[in-house]
């Protein structure tokens, strides 16, 4: 007897979870990955560069290597999440603290 898949199975016997990628979620997670994540590293960049005490050159080569490291990280958890609406609430508060530190 072969093995027929479940209904709510894919062929690879995997379950696609509570949300189908459709066209607009992988726009939401391109956007999100691209351009979200790409200012929460820069945010994050500005309050490490401003507040390390150290020469301005220095400050700002650390804060660039850290916003890369943060930048890869932001994208594999992007394309990881469940939620396309978690993703964008966590890269607003994100920003959001990151402005705070950086103005401060």
């Amino acid at each position: 007897m072969g093995v027929v898949a479940r209904d709510d199975e894919d062929e690879a016997g995997l379950d696609p979870g509570p949300e189908a990628l459709g066209w607009r979620t992988i726009v939401s997670r391109v956007l999100a990955g691209t351009l979200g994540a790409f200012v929460v590293c820069n945010l994050l960049g500005s309050a490490i560069g401003k507040h390390l005490a150290m020469e301005k050159v220095d400050a700002v080569l650390i804060s660039t290597m850290v916003g890369l490291v943060a930048y890869i990280g932001l994208v594999i958890w992007i394309v990881a999440a469940k939620s396309s609406l978690k993703v964008w609430a966590t890269l607003a508060a994100l920003a959001a603290i990151f402005l705070v530190i950086s103005i401060v």
